[in-house]
């Protein structure tokens, strides 16, 4: 029995003495890499923290993202360019062997059919080590995959045939919409996919070393964000506002909304230093005379820009060749939803947290972006922590910590401790690029150490309206930690026994079929609850009623679609025309161009903008359908016409 308890305690010993040394001496084993001063040394992996070194000073620091060895490669040896692009990232962010992994179908297509994706994915599960957290995908042909996916979606998300038709329409809403998660496989089980797309490998080169140059380096801006005078393509133009008016601040990022919607197009030119820039423009002019930093992000929300190499709007590829890090588009056309496209909130804020490219761009698409596609370096990170030692003084400069959240700094000899507290550091109003120095920096390691969160997020404000069924709004509020919604709805104002009771929503917005329920009043409330480990709710929001009276009213509009009339040129902004009565009031009347929902109106004369450069050329379908306050509802005859 000695025998056995000595021979565990020697390789115990061992074991510790391998940890110590790969933590205080991280790449004594690492063999040569390509010749390049911005290639990244090995990280280390560790599951809650990550380790910095100044001098002899090991700093342990809460994980903020994925790294090089959580990433997987997915090549296609049948294309030439895609095998040269996986050599040259491998080498240049030290992709461990075991995480390259290799398929072979024909090169040259746009477009992968289901079958074939579907086989191709079980053997990426299959050869995918489970510490993998997301994926880079190193061809730029096929983009897309049957009707409707994307190729970053369908790896990130996997197939289902219900996301891959009817393209325009409104899918379900993403689960890592604003997350707080650091390992979207092991939390989600999903692994988010970016594409190293370029029109030549020499191309892609370009776009990965910028960003290697990105690292830490910590741009302060400038960010860029154009409404324009094309209202569809400017859905987001709040988003826009918002994020501005929180990120522009001296101790923050430098950021710009520009609103052109009175004046026609709008897009910056011979700018330098931008860091991001947000367009709404089919075509974005003049990118290539602007300086784009290291670890850029930039994106136009249109129809096709995700149509990489054959699209007849701007592809996506035109930003990276122009000096950006990444960029998103649709591969097919997704419909006039801004929130099929890139949210500026959580998107700034995730990525000055430090998140990687991959992550923070992901964490932006608040519904699952089906036909979106992520093109980049998946592994661009220009902010996070970074560490130096001079005159026995260690200066910590950071940017990820939270407004709201104590954070306390310890110091040891050892990574095993025992820990001392050396400092409780301020409190944070706000984002911020901080700085922590510890004069006389004696201890050998020092852990920064964020404490649990307790505050609660914000109360929503609810409200409510009945155009074609019953629709609950809330204010969108923001927590350092992400939020998801609890909605009730029920019939009694105490909610003791709610009859809808909905946890975990991330939209802000929640429709009941009034024709489930008889005559009677009827009301609703929401909160929001942040994703700490603690689940901090905030207090319910304002209780608000809406009164169902299906048995009085059971007679459907009528609706005729006026104009255009069928066989009619269209082009540009077009005005489509409907007259609509009802026995009690027609409250909406909406148009949808080939089955996919455009926009609404909500009185006489019913008359709803449509921007036909959202579809191709050739023959297309519309129709529309007027509503009552009951949901009585009808759909007018279906109309074609030439989209010239």
């Amino acid at each position: 029995m000695n025998t056995i308890n000595q021979s565990t305690k020697f390789f115990q010993g061992i074991l510790v003495f391998v940890l110590v040394l790969n933590i205080l001496v991280p790449n004594v084993l690492a063999g040569p890499v390509v010749s390049s001063a911005d290639i990244l040394p090995e990280e280390p992996t560790y599951t809650d923290q990550e380790v910095l070194h100044a001098g002899n000073k090991t700093i342990l620091l809460p994980r903020t993202s994925i790294n090089a060895s959580e990433l997987a490669l997915i090549v296609n040896d049948s294309d030439p360019q895609s095998v040269q692009v996986a050599s040259y990232y491998q080498q240049v962010r030290n992709i461990p062997s075991a995480n390259v992994i290799h398929v072979n179908f024909t090169p040259g297509n746009t477009i992968m059919s289901a079958s074939e994706f579907i086989s191709i994915k079980n053997q990426v599960d299959l050869l995918t080590p489970p510490s993998v957290q997301a994926y880079a995908i190193t061809w730029t042909t096929p983009y897309r995959v049957s009707n409707c996916l994307s190729i970053t979606f369908a790896f990130t998300f996997g197939y289902q045939a219900n996301w891959d038709s009817g393209c325009s329409g409104v899918p379900g809403n993403s689960p890592y919409y604003n997350s707080s998660s650091v390992r979207p496989f092991d939390d989600l089980g999903i692994r988010p996919a970016m594409a190293l797309a370029g029109t030549s490998f020499q191309n892609v080169r370009t776009m990965v070393d910028r960003g290697l140059l990105a690292h830490q380096n910590f741009p302060h801006g400038d960010g860029y964000f154009v409404r324009t005078s094309d209202v569809y393509r400017s859905a987001r133009w709040s988003w826009f506002q918002e994020a501005v008016n929180f990120w522009n601040r001296p101790e923050a990022l430098h950021m710009t909304y520009i609103d052109n919607s009175s004046s026609g197009s709008g897009y910056i030119q011979n700018t330098p230093n931008v860091l991001f820039y947000q367009e709404s423009l089919e075509s974005v002019p003049a990118i290539t005379t602007n300086t784009y930093v290291p670890g850029s992000v930039a994106d136009h929300m249109t129809s096709w820009g995700g149509m990489l190499t054959d699209s007849p709007q701007m592809s996506i590829l035109r930003w990276l060749e122009a000096g950006a890090t990444g960029s998103y588009g649709t591969v097919v056309e997704p419909g006039a939803w801004g929130n099929k496209f890139p949210d500026p909130r959580p998107l700034v804020e995730h990525y000055f947290r430090g998140n990687t490219l991959v992550e923070a761009y992901t964490k932006s698409i608040m519904s699952l972006p089906v036909t979106g596609i992520f093109v980049g370096d998946p592994l661009a990170r220009p902010f996070g922590s970074t560490a130096s030692l001079s005159n026995g003084t260690l200066t910590i400069n950071t940017t990820i910590m939270k407004p709201g959240i104590n954070y306390v700094l310890y110091g040891a000899n050892s990574i095993f401790g025992p820990f001392q507290q050396v400092q409780a550091l301020p409190v944070l109003a706000n984002y911020q690029f901080s700085t922590i120095s510890i004069p006389n920096a004696t201890y050998n390691v020092y852990k920064l150490v964020e404490l649990p969160d307790t505050n609660p997020p914000p109360i929503p404000v609810l409200s409510v309206s009945t155009y074609g069924g019953i629709s609950y709004h809330w204010t969108t509020v923001w927590d350092v930690n992400g939020v998801t919604y609890h909605f009730q709805f029920d019939n009694n104002q105490d909610f003791s026994s709610p009859l809808r009771d909905y946890s975990n929503l991330t939209q802000n917005f929640f429709g009941i079929p009034a024709s489930d329920f008889p005559n009677g009043t009827y009301y609703g409330r929401v909160r929001a609850e942040d994703r700490s480990p603690n689940h901090n709710p905030s207090a319910w929001s304002n209780v608000v009623p809406i009164t169902i009276g299906n048995g009085g009213d059971t007679i459907p509009p009528a609706v005729t679609l006026t104009a255009p009339t069928p066989g009619t040129n269209v082009s540009g902004n077009v005005d489509v025309r409907s007259t609509a009565t009802d026995n009690v009031g027609v409250t909406e009347v909406k148009l949808y161009v080939d089955g996919g929902y455009v926009d609404h109106s909500t009185s006489s004369p019913f008359t709803v903008r449509w921007n036909t450069h959202q579809v191709s050329r050739g023959q297309h379908s519309i129709q529309t359908r007027a509503y009552d306050a009951a949901e009585n509802n009808t759909f007018s005859q279906s109309v074609t016409v030439n989209r010239t």
